[in-house]
C-alpha cells in the first residue's frame, strides 16, 4: 500500500469480481474496471479497526473470523453492480483525501 493513501472505504464484491481480481477467472466486461485497479489501491478484506467479531485481531496473530465475508447477501455488488444474490467479500479501497 502506498503510504500517502491514508483514507479507506470498504466495498463488498460478488464472487465473480473476487475471482476476476484474484486472477482465477476470465474477466467479464462488468468486472473489467474493478480488475484493473492498481494493487496499491486495493486490499483484500477489511481494516483491523473494522472487525466487529470480538476475536483477537492483531497484526501478529491471524484470527479465524469471517468479518470480511457475507455468506449470503441480496445487496448489489459494489464493483460490477450485479444484483444476483450470493456471497460477498469485503475489500478495502485506499485513497488520498482531497485537500
Amino acid at each position: 500500500m502506498n503510504s500517502t493513501k491514508t483514507e479507506t472505504v470498504t466495498i463488498w464484491v460478488c464472487v465473480d469480481c473476487l475471482f476476476a481480481r484474484e486472477g482465477d477467472l476470465d474477466t467479464t466486461p462488468d468486472c473489467e474496471p474493478w480488475n484493473l485497479l492498481p494493487d496499491d489501491d486495493v486490499s483484500l478484506g477489511i481494516t483491523w479497526e473494522e472487525h466487529a467479531c470480538g476475536k483477537e485481531t492483531t497484526h501478529d496473530v491471524e484470527s479465524e473470523c469471517d468479518c470480511d465475508r457475507d455468506d449470503f447477501s441480496s445487496r448489489s455488488c459494489d464493483a460490477c453492480g450485479s444484483t444476483l444474490a450470493g456471497e460477498r467479500q469485503a475489500y478495502t479501497l485506499w485513497y488520498t483525501p482531497e485537500p
